[in-house]
């Protein structure tokens, strides 16, 4: 099993699968795919904002951001960098 440590001003995303059905199994058609990228951010290299936290679900751009799968820990993660990270999304 492999554990990934970001350095610098990069973040480890575990992403929120995007869904292609409804919770009764009716599959949905591509256009009401839900599209926006988002995630659990699982760790953080020491140079990223004190504004992200571990923990924070993120939402980022698909087209300004690169990003490299990884399995860290048994799953699919995401390791990209924080300037592409668009905003922390939050229940209230």
């Amino acid at each position: 099993m492999i554990e990934i440590k970001p350095l610098g001003f990069h973040v480890l995303v575990k992403p929120v699968p995007i869904k292609t059905e409804t919770d009764s199994g009716i599959l949905l058609p591509e256009s009401q795919i839900q599209q926006i990228p988002k995630g659990t951010v699982v760790a953080k290299g020491k140079s990223v904002t004190d504004e992200l936290e571990v923990g924070d679900v993120i939402q980022w751009s698909m087209e300004h951001t690169q990003y490299q799968e990884f399995e860290h820990l048994g799953e699919k993660h995401l390791l990209m960098g924080s300037q592409g990270i668009k905003c922390v999304i939050k229940d209230v």
